[in-house]
């Protein structure tokens, strides 16, 4: 996939292993769309890293799917 060899040739301090890989693809099957967000929030939960974002939807679809809403932070909440 496109967005995984951009993502891994771009971030440093997170290994992209299978399972990151696999959650993010089950995230994708609940019905987010966008891998990049999906391998970025299971790397921040699997790294227990925080993601920044600005994105509303993919706030609303991880609390809809009741997924880990705590690894994400918005510029508000900093």
């Amino acid at each position: 996939m496109e967005c995984i060899r951009v993502i891994r040739n771009t971030i440093n301090n997170a290994a992209i292993d299978e399972e990151a890989v696999r959650e993010a693809i089950s995230i994708y099957n609940l019905g987010h769309r966008d891998m990049i967000d999906n391998l970025l929030h299971s790397l921040a939960r699997r790294n227990k890293f925080k993601l920044l974002t600005v994105d509303k939807e993919l706030i609303k679809f991880i609390d809809r799917q009741g997924l880990p809403r705590e690894v994400m932070v918005t510029p508000s909440e900093l």
